[in-house]
């Protein structure tokens, strides 16, 4: 359709062409096509199609390709190609496909069993062979073997073959006949870098943190809670941002328990010598216990019990027998503090049967006392003068 169009420099076809045949001789003799990409949908490239086309130097299959069929001589005398990768579902290439292409230095074959190749030079003697088996789960390409072309003493590996990145070979033994790679496979972390898969030596830069996200979480009476940080799986940091560059200690993001309060037995109230028992319950949790006080001192524990729910604490009624009359200061203390509250030990009631009179300090009646014993003494002197008096008549 195209023979001989010495002019024709490009060809495009759509992104979704439904071309599945490039037919016999189409682009025989254009002796100015440089690069032609071969849409996926194309399943057989006849014979002759680009045979002659002398400054064709690049061939491109997409990784999607469904060519199956090269035939007889169809890039034969090709001189402009250095290098081409055969799509990994082609079954069958004929005789003389890329004969008397005398610059192709390299062509990658899929490795399979049902590979059929024509006996009569399909591949020009110079080409070094290379076979390749691909992963299509995986996405990539292992070199399984390499035969060299006449001359040669390696060959030049690609970074991709059909699309696919070249990640490893399949025998240490192939290194030596590959002159030039590009380093691939293996993962970098934060702390190595990444092993190629080929020469199996370190290339690349070091990856950025593998960042897990912990979110804030509010701290109670019974649980410690936490500030928000991300931590890497690779090196086992911790950080503070999303970009991983303020390393901090976990211990940085530990938010302590709240201090505990007394939720249950304040402000309560006995008589001196009664035995009672006082409960007090703290909201602190029972695993987190360690000891009484009372009035700022250490209480002995035989002189009460602690159960859980959250902590709760009895004072002994024996115990409680022995307080003195005041107000006293009781101190659950847990390891996230201490919760405290007071209560108070009253005076017993005094009953005093003594018949005199209570000296109440008060004066107030003093001058009318006074008043009246001068007039009673007054009469009884009067009375005594006068009977002097009448008897000395």
């Amino acid at each position: 359709m195209f023979f001989e169009c010495n002019s024709l420099k490009d060809v495009a076809f759509g992104t979704n062409s439904q071309l599945t045949t490039i037919g016999q001789g189409s682009f025989q003799s254009c002796t100015s096509l440089e690069t032609i990409d071969i849409p996926d949908s194309v399943t057989s490239i006849n014979s002759g199609a680009f045979t002659k086309c002398s400054k064709l130097n690049n061939v491109t299959f997409g990784n999607n390709s469904q060519l199956i069929n090269i035939g007889n001589s169809a890039f034969s005398c090709c001189t402009g190609l250095t290098s081409i990768d055969v799509p990994n579902g082609v079954t069958n290439i004929d005789s003389f496909a890329f004969s008397l292409c005398t610059n192709l230095k390299s062509i990658f074959l899929p490795d399979k069993e049902n590979l059929l190749i024509g006996e009569f030079e399909p591949i020009t003697a110079t080409a070094s062979q290379v076979k390749y088996s691909l992963d299509a789960g995986k996405g990539e390409v292992k070199i399984t073997g390499i035969t060299l072309g006449e001359g040669k003493t390696g060959v030049a590996i690609p970074a991709t073959i059909c699309g696919y990145p070249v990640v490893a070979i399949s025998d240490a033994s192939l290194l030596g006949k590959i002159s030039s790679h590009t380093c691939a496979g293996g993962a970098a972390t934060c702390q190595t870098k990444a092993i190629c898969g080929i020469c199996k030596q370190e290339y690349g830069d070091y990856a950025n943190h593998t960042l897990t996200k912990t979110e804030a979480q509010a701290a109670t009476v019974t649980e410690t809670g936490n500030k928000e940080y991300w931590h890497c799986k690779d090196c086992k940091k911790y950080f503070s941002n999303a970009a991983g560059t303020n390393e901090i200690k976990l211990d940085d993001t530990i938010i302590s328990k709240l201090s505990p309060e007394i939720i249950e037995g304040k402000g309560q109230s006995i008589t001196a010598g009664e035995k009672k028992e006082l409960t007090f319950k703290s909201n602190a949790a029972f695993s987190d216990f360690i000891r009484v006080e009372l009035d700022g001192k250490t209480l002995d524990e035989k002189n009460y019990t602690v159960k859980e729910g959250s902590t709760v604490v009895t004072l002994k009624a024996d115990y409680v027998a022995t307080l003195s009359a005041d107000e006293h200061t009781i101190g659950i203390v847990s390891e996230s503090g201490t919760a405290t509250t007071t209560f108070t030990v009253n005076a017993k009631t005094v009953v005093d049967n003594d018949t005199k009179s209570p000296q109440t300090g008060d004066n107030s009646h003093m001058a009318l006392w006074i008043a009246l014993l001068f007039v009673s003494g007054a009469g009884v002197i009067g009375t005594t003068v006068y009977g002097k008096k009448k008897r000395a008549k």
